[in-house]
């Protein structure tokens, strides 16, 4: 370890507060001297950086703020930040580094437990910034004699001289450094017999020193396993402390490890004590000649606060504690909480308010590089001093005057901001004003308008906020005029004004009125309901009468040369033209000039005839004409339309109507007093469309049964006839309803007529009907040789052109034979050929015949065959 000077930065936080007053010091049990975690150097934390072979042991920090940190293969350089510099290794250095120390010049000092030196690094430029090293001179070797070393640890710088604990040798070594070429001289030992190597327990004795640390102010401090020697930097003991015994006991060491002194003269010792229990940093002070435990921070385990294995300990010029924790592999930064927290609220206006107030208070502790915020502990208020409340939750001001709140804030660490004050002030009540000497009659000159506001408290002890402004307007203005002075109102008519006033708490009042009379000019009066036309309804004619001023006192009028009569109405509902007058008086005596206007009335309608159009139903196209007329306010206008459509369309000549169908026309006159006739509806039939038949009941092939059944269609004007006829036939007979038709192969034509006179083209139909058996006969006797060809001559007589026909061959009365023949042509004398394989004998031979319409015979034509 080495001394340095530091300067301490004294950050108030100080909310700035209005006001003071006497209050009481807030009670915590908590004190600013706590440490707390703000970073690390090593793996996973901040920079990275692996620690060689094992982790971190012996830290120094130079007046720059640089870091210097080794283990036992090597030592790195940091900058104030944490970022890696520099680094040697073992294999550079040719030893084990046990002890780190960085004198003033930046030259370092190493010591070798297993090389028994210590080894200066000089840096190549820079100085403390350098980022290089050369290897100094070695100084020392293995033994108890001067400039020998059993096992080096704990080394400090103090100016241009060095200190070296000489573990194995129960001693302490002063040396002197050169601090240009590096070089270690020997000046003094320490310890038991002026350092020899023997081990002792008095005072000024050493049993295997550790650490060492320097002041800078005279003293070095020795530590061993279980006490701390304070001693002059020429070797004489000044005081002690430490003891083994339990963890809590004041001055407790268990295995106390390195030491640093900060610029207060306080001093941090590590100790490793017992494996997961203890492990932690104490800070000792001396308070007159006794040395008392300041605090203390750390203890077993992995997180940030926590240490496995602590070793070094150095305090950098700012108090940040730096303290390596060999088994976590980490470099950890420590802080005490000096900076009081600072309080705030909101929810105050800065000015005066008409509202409840509430306010919300709070605190920040302030977070500043490398420094430890212990956090807010709470907020304490006063609104009626010296009683301090801790404020848990938003809080409501309501009353009016003016209130000082006082604030103030305390951390975990028990610092306490200085307190502060706030004025909240509230003014509920709004001003008044009055309007001074305005007449409350009519006035023929000038009105002087004068204004005059205040600002009332609702109790003597309370202080309001006093009127901000006066305002005016006339009524039914929009924007407010402030008030300034007294003016002349001269404008002629009632003028009434708003006027209010605000108060410096934004109270506004009700506006008031008042009103200021000036008239010189008479009424005007103006009719309504006269239309400037005809109208066609009772005309009811209202006066309004003006008057800016007084107002109107009475309205007079008359119906042509008629009396004059009081009344603000009349109704003419006379036919014809009118003329009617009037004139107002207001209530200072003016009189208006006599006003007149001729009214038209005309209630009659026009009238409107339809010519062109048939009663009933025509084939052709229609041409209607429109025709109207009116008595009075005459013709304006005459009008048609689809029935059932929106719009009117004004006739200006026959229209020609051609579409098919009923077509229903509403039609219409106007005149010119607006009276509308009421539509007459004309519908106009047109249909050129000749009807359609159809037939039904007719077999599509010959048939025994048979109806013919007509039915015609019209979409418009309707069948008026259905007629048919055979086809050659002259005259056409009228169809009245199905008739059965001639027997045989018959064409019958047919057709409609519909009531608009329309003729459909003849339609027609082929009937093919047989209701007769067809008659076979067998026309002659034949004989024929046994397995010779025979011919039978027969003949099938009927309607129809073909019968299907079979022959049937008898022997007695046993069928022996069928030949069918199929279908074969009638009414003609046919032969049908076979050749004969049946028996000698007699038979008789028989015709069968079926027509096309179903029908068979009645009986077979027979004849006699021979077979020889």
């Amino acid at each position: 370890m080495r001394s340095r000077s530091v300067m301490f930065v004294a950050i108030l936080v100080v909310t700035a507060l209005v006001g003071a007053a006497a209050l009481a010091a807030p009670t915590s049990a908590l004190t600013s001297e706590d440490y707390g975690f703000i970073s690390s150097i090593g793996p996973a934390y901040g920079p990275d950086y692996s620690w060689s072979g094992s982790g971190p042991n012996a830290i120094d920090i130079d007046p720059a703020g640089n870091v210097y940190v080794t283990n036992p293969y090597g030592f790195a350089k940091f900058d104030g930040s944490g970022v890696l510099e520099c680094a040697y290794t073992y294999g550079q250095l040719g030893g084990y580094c046990y002890g780190l120390a960085v004198s003033d010049d930046g030259i370092i000092v190493l010591t070798e437990g297993n090389s028994n030196r210590v080894l200066t690094l000089l840096p190549l430029s820079g100085g403390l910034d350098a980022k290089a090293y050369a290897l100094g001179v070695a100084y020392g070797s293995s033994g108890t004699g001067v400039g020998q070393f059993d096992w080096p640890r704990g080394v400090a710088c103090d100016g241009d001289y060095v200190y070296v604990c000489d573990q194995g040798n129960n001693r302490v070594h002063k040396l002197l450094l050169d601090p240009v070429t590096g070089v270690l001289s020997p000046v003094a030992r320490f310890g038991k017999n002026d350092g020899d190597g023997t081990a002792g327990s008095g005072d000024g004795e050493f049993s295997s020193p550790r650490g060492v640390a320097a002041d800078g102010k005279g003293h070095i401090y020795v530590v061993e396993s279980t006490r701390v020697q304070q001693l002059t930097t020429d070797g004489v003991f000044v005081s002690k402390f430490g003891a083994f015994g339990q963890p809590n006991a004041e001055l407790y060491l268990r295995s106390a490890m390195d030491a640093d002194v900060d610029a207060a003269g306080d001093l941090y010792v590590t100790d490793l004590g017992e494996a997961d229990a203890t492990n932690w940093v104490t800070k000792y002070r001396k308070v007159d000649g006794t040395w008392k435990r300041v605090t203390r921070f750390g203890g077993w385990g992995t997180a940030d606060d926590r240490f496995q294995f602590v070793y070094g300990v150095c305090i950098a010029p700012d108090g940040t504690a730096y303290v390596t924790d060999t088994s976590n592999n980490r470099v950890k930064r420590f802080a005490r909480d000096t900076i009081a927290p600072a309080p705030w609220a909101t929810g105050i206006p800065n000015d005066w308010t008409n509202q409840d107030v509430t306010v919300e208070m709070g605190a920040d502790d302030p977070v500043f590089p490398f420094a430890y915020a212990s956090g807010v502990e709470r907020v304490e208020y006063s609104l009626a001093p010296p009683a301090w409340n801790t404020y848990t939750a938003p809080f409501t001001v309501g009353d009016e005057g003016t209130h000082l709140l006082s604030l103030r804030a305390i951390d975990l660490a028990g610092n306490v901001s200085l307190p502060g004050m706030l004025a909240i002030k509230i003014d509920k009540t709004a001003p008044v004003t009055t309007a001074v000497d305005v007449p409350e009659s009519w006035s023929k000159e000038s009105v002087v308008f004068t204004l005059a506001g205040q600002d009332p408290a609702p109790a003597p002890s309370i202080t309001t906020s006093g009127v901000a402004s006066t305002q005016y307007r006339p009524q039914c203005t929009t924007d407010w005029l402030t008030y300034v002075a007294p003016f002349a109102v001269s404008v002629e008519g009632e003028t009434v004004f708003e006027f209010r006033s605000t108060d410096n708490a934004g109270n506004v009042e009700t506006p008031k009125t008042v009103a200021v009379r000036v008239d010189k000019t008479a009424p005007v009066t103006e009719v309504s309901g006269v239309p400037s036309g005809w109208t066609n309804d009772t005309v009811s004619a209202v006066f309004q009468a003006s008057d800016a001023h007084s107002g109107t006192a009475a309205t007079y009028h008359k119906l042509g040369g008629g009396t004059w009569f009081p009344g603000d109405s009349v109704q003419i509902d006379g036919e014809g033209e009118t003329q009617l007058s009037w004139y107002s008086q207001d209530n200072a005596g003016n009189t208006e000039t006599p006003k007149t206007v001729t009214v038209k009335v005309d209630k009659t309608a026009p009238v409107t005839e339809v010519s062109g159009v048939p009663s009933g139903w025509t084939n052709g196209t229609v041409s209607a004409s429109l025709q109207a007329a009116d008595a009075l306010s005459g013709l304006a206008s005459t009008q048609y339309r689809l029935q059932g459509a929106a719009g009117w369309t004004t006739y200006a000549a026959p229209f020609e109507v051609s579409a098919e169908g009923e077509t229903l026309y509403e039609v219409r006159s106007t005149d010119n007093a607006g009276n509308t006739e009421t539509p007459k509806t004309v519908a106009v039939k047109v249909d050129k469309t000749a009807p359609v038949t159809t037939v039904s009941g007719v077999p599509t092939g010959w048939s025994k049964s048979a109806t013919v059944k007509l039915e015609a269609a019209d979409a418009l004007a309707g069948v008026a006839a259905v007629q048919y006829r055979l086809q050659g036939e002259a005259a056409w007979s009228p169809y009245v309803g199905p008739f059965t038709p001639k027997q045989g192969l018959c064409v019958y034509e047919f057709r409609s007529t519909d009531n608009a006179g329309n003729e459909e083209t003849p339609g027609g139909v082929t009937v093919k009907y047989d209701r007769g058996k067809p008659v076979p006969k067998a026309r002659a006797d034949r004989s024929v040789r046994r397995g010779q060809k025979v011919s039978l001559p027969y003949r099938v007589n009927d309607v129809c052109p073909q019968a299907k026909v079979s022959i049937r061959i008898y022997r007695g009365s046993r069928l022996v034979k069928t030949l069918s023949l199929g279908s074969r042509p009638s009414n003609k004398n046919l032969t049908y050929s076979y050749r004969c394989g049946l028996a000698r004998g007699t038979y008789t031979w028989k015709v069968y015949a079926k027509d096309l319409a179903g029908n068979a015979q009645a009986k077979p034509g027979a004849r006699r065959l021979t077979v020889k």
